[in-house]
C-alpha cells in the first residue's frame, strides 16, 4: 500500500477543531444548531474539511458580532434586512481599518 505524503500536517483535522471551537463558544444552540446543518449541507454537496471549517469559523465569528459587537443578540434564522446591512457595514469598517482606509 502507498503511503502518501502529507505537506500540510496543520491542515490535519482542521474540521475537527472548529467542531471543538463551536461547541465551546458563547453562541446560542439555535446557531450552533443552524451552522451543523449548514456543514452537513457542504458536505453534501462536496465541499471539504478545510472549507467547511473556513466558513463555519466565518459565520461563528459573525455571530459573536451580532452578539457582542452589534448587540443584536438574534438567531441566525431571526435576522431581518435591516440586522444583515448592519452586519455588513461593520465588516466594511473592519475591512477599511485593516487596509488602512
Amino acid at each position: 500500500m502507498e503511503t502518501k505524503l502529507n505537506i500540510y500536517p496543520t491542515r490535519e483535522r482542521v474540521f475537527e477543531r472548529e467542531l471543538k471551537k463551536l461547541k465551546g463558544s458563547n453562541v446560542s444552540q439555535r446557531n450552533k444548531e443552524l451552522i451543523t446543518e449548514f456543514q452537513n449541507y457542504l458536505f453534501s454537496t462536496g465541499s471539504g474539511d478545510l472549507r467547511v471549517a473556513k466558513l463555519s469559523s466565518q459565520i461563528r465569528i459573525m455571530c459573536r458580532w451580532l452578539k457582542n459587537g452589534l448587540k443584536i443578540g438574534k438567531d441566525l434564522d431571526k435576522l431581518d434586512k435591516k440586522d444583515v446591512m448592519n452586519l455588513v457595514a461593520h465588516i466594511n469598517k473592519l475591512s477599511d481599518k485593516a487596509s488602512g482606509n
